[in-house]
């Protein structure tokens, strides 16, 4: 991370994230962002050791956090492991709790086509309609910033979700995304 796009990234993140601070449209408490964290999807299996969440419903209920505390610096927590692959069946109604559990930085969150190596400044087009969540900036006494977001994944093939912010992805702040 002591490259200069890192230094930069991370910059730009911090930045905005004061200039932000409570701007999300919905706030979860420090306290429930680790359970929700945790949290396994509805008709998910959690594989630990290949680091997959498959769900197998339809309906799918995703929490996210973005950098939470107890994980490494520039990385997602979905189900309780870091940036896992999240496969979904085609057709599926993904309903995604986006949290920004960052206490000093801006983070946003996106399903796209882009694949890695990902570079400063990733295009990151949504991969459906919907499949992003725009920038949430630091916490306030109310809480954590959160967004959700509701998409059909409805073309199969293998996505990225990932922070758009400036260097995030490049980072490593990123984790597939399969529709199967």
């Amino acid at each position: 991370m002591s490259s200069p796009d890192a230094s930069l990234g991370m910059m730009i993140g911090r930045q905005a994230g004061s200039v932000m601070a409570g701007n999300a449209p919905l706030q979860v408490s420090a306290g429930r962002v680790r359970q929700l964290g945790d949290q396994v999807p509805i008709g998910a299996t959690v594989d630990a050791c290949t680091d997959r969440v498959t769900v197998s419903t339809m309906t799918v209920a995703l929490f996210v956090e973005a950098a939470p505390p107890d994980n490494p610096d520039m990385t997602f927590r979905i189900a309780g492991l870091v940036n896992p692959t999240v496969i979904v069946r085609q057709g599926a109604q993904v309903n995604l709790e986006f949290i920004n559990a960052d206490s000093d930085e801006a983070h946003a969150f996106v399903v796209t086509s882009d694949q890695p190596p990902f570079v400063f400044r990733p295009s990151s087009a949504p991969a459906f309609p919907g499949s992003a969540a725009g920038p949430i900036g630091n916490p306030t006494a109310a809480g954590q910033g959160a967004r959700d977001i509701s998409f059909t994944a409805v073309t199969p093939g293998s996505y990225q979700y990932l922070c758009p912010m400036p260097g995030h992805a490049e980072m490593g702040m990123h984790g597939a995304f399969v529709v199967e």
